[in-house]
């Protein structure tokens, strides 16, 4: 099997760049929907498991445990790895596919991270940086991939 290699020169910098052919197989993709459907029942990050199983904000540091922008939930990360460390589930729904959301849930929850960023920046002013970062579904690597595809937007402080 042969495939076409093209070597590309950038024209100021001179540096090169390989531009490959397409791959020789089709990719299939899995249904996730499916694969993850039995998981619904243990996630904490479903609506009524939220209040439940989900860690909550210090009364030192903020007045709610828990907030929320539309649908969008935002509480402390279990594994934080930062100062201050939160997640943001973006709808109330278990699994919601990649061409599924909408621009209301994307808008809700930079909203919903936007509360906790400013919250931190008042509270914590010896924490000067600030992180937003996302993993979204399994193919992420995120911890919260065996949950069934939740993956949450995490803001860090």
């Amino acid at each position: 099997m042969e495939r076409v290699v093209e070597v590309r020169t950038h024209p100021l910098t001179g540096e090169t760049g390989r531009v490959l052919t397409a791959p020789f197989r089709t990719l299939k993709i899995p249904n996730l929907r499916e694969q993850y459907a039995h998981t619904q029942a243990g996630c904490p990050f479903c609506p009524g498991a939220v209040d439940e199983k989900t860690p909550r904000f210090s009364p030192a540091e903020f007045d709610e445990p828990r907030f929320s922008v539309g649908q969008a939930r935002v509480f402390p990360n279990l594994l934080a790895y930062s100062g201050v460390c939160a997640l943001t589930v973006l709808t109330a729904d278990h699994f919601v596919g990649i061409e599924e959301l909408t621009e209301t849930a994307l808008i809700d929850g930079f909203r919903a991270a936007r509360v906790f960023l400013d919250l931190c920046r008042d509270k914590r002013k010896d924490l000067p940086y600030r992180l937003l970062h996302w993993n979204y579904m399994p193919p992420a690597g995120s911890s919260t991939s065996r949950v069934g595809g939740r993956n949450p937007v995490t803001v860090s402080w």
